[in-house]
């Protein structure tokens, strides 16, 4: 049985955000292939979390905790590479005292096959490392992300981002775009791309004109919701008074401005997605920019719905040429699929569902496969 040590600076439980249910998910998947997984944290203590992630992996968990002068510290170096030396340092977490000794007693006990650490902030841990497989999870990509996104925290140069990928013999991408741009900075390291599993969840057809947004709040999915509300929206209502615009997640905070529209129900922190998706039969992510797996259009395929988005939010996903989305690169485009609804009914939901169900089977396929390569 190989043997698979994950490294991560949140714990895996509870598993309410985005990057914690990744990690699960492709822990499991490992679990399920006959890998036998143990799980180490490194970061601040949390004792109700620590409490969550023991009971889910027992005698498989470790912990590496960081005082809260340890985390200061490594605040205060993380600021000062930024501010005077003018480059990002990710290596700050590793400012505890005999933090290396640590995971390399940890590793000595587990003796691992394979070691995957999580973000490039945890990268030094696979210079420590004896493991046959050493893997880079990157969650995300990070360069230029300043001038594409205007997000100035962590954003690095090619060169850099290309010095944390060396620090692997492996690379695992959430999305296939990003892959392609890392096998460009590293080629000679193995580049897979791991889509989070998913399961395909048949909702009945509703007789309404409800319109369906989920999202958690920033500055990317605000400014994308805006632009759909102000320059679409009302296009979308003149085709009949009966559409309504129903919002979820933490996005809802961001525009309490528009409650009083009386084609917009604001619903706030959603407590269950089956509950959410069943209001509706489409979704709309229309997203301009970002980066990272574009979940909220995956997700709401994996529910059946027709999906209307921008052309960014269908990027990096399994198979791009037949992505079972609508993209609308403009108003004029998102206006032209509602006409096409409306010609259309329930015969576009109907097949919508049977692409989604496919798509959905094929993404999970093609993951278990590059999985494979982890063990």
């Amino acid at each position: 049985m190989k043997k698979i040590l994950v490294i991560s600076h949140v714990y895996s439980h509870p598993t309410n955000v985005g990057n914690k249910k990744y990690i699960l998910d492709y822990c499991k998947a490992l679990q399920e292939k006959g890998a036998e997984v143990y799980f180490l944290y490194i970061g601040k203590q949390n004792k109700e979390e620590e409490l969550q992630t023991s009971e889910a992996w027992g005698s498989k968990a470790f912990y590496i905790y960081l005082s809260g002068y340890d985390v200061f510290l490594g605040r205060c170096l993380k600021y000062f590479c930024k501010k005077i030396l003018k480059r990002v340092m990710l290596d700050y977490l590793f400012v505890k005292y005999g933090i290396n000794n640590q995971i390399r007693n940890i590793e000595n006990e587990i003796d691992p096959d394979t070691v995957i650490v999580n973000y490039y902030w945890l990268s030094k841990a696979l210079t420590l490392s004896n493991a046959k497989k050493r893997v880079i999870a990157t969650h995300d990509c990070f360069t230029n992300k300043f001038e594409r996104l205007g997000i100035q925290d962590l954003s690095m140069t090619p060169s850099l981002e290309q010095k944390y990928l060396r620090r692997s013999n492996m690379i695992m991408s959430i999305q296939e775009n990003e892959s392609q741009f890392f096998r460009y900075l590293a080629p000679h390291i193995p580049c897979i791309t791991v889509y989070p599993p998913l399961t395909f969840t048949k909702q009945e057809i509703v007789n309404n004109k409800n319109i369906l947004y989920i999202a958690s709040n920033n500055h990317l999915n605000k400014e994308g919701l805006v632009w759909f509300i102000d320059s679409i929206f009302p296009q979308i209502v003149s085709l009949s008074s009966q559409y309504t615009l129903i919002i979820g997640g933490k996005i809802s905070d961001s525009v309490r401005e528009y409650s009083n529209h009386p084609n917009i129900k604001i619903l706030g922190m959603v407590d269950n997605l089956e509950d959410f998706y069943e209001q509706g039969n489409i979704v709309v992510n229309p997203t301009l920019k970002g980066t990272g797996l574009k979940i909220k259009t995956i997700e709401a395929i994996s529910y059946g719905k027709l999906v209307i988005t921008s052309k960014h939010s269908s990027e990096g996903l399994y198979d791009n040429k037949d992505i079972p989305t609508f993209i609308g690169e403009s108003s004029s485009d998102f206006v032209e699929i509602f006409k096409r609804i409306e010609r259309e009914g329930n015969k576009i939901f109907e097949s919508q569902q049977l692409r989604c169900s496919q798509y959905i089977k094929d993404v999970n396929d093609y993951s278990n496969k590059a999985i494979d390569k982890l063990i």
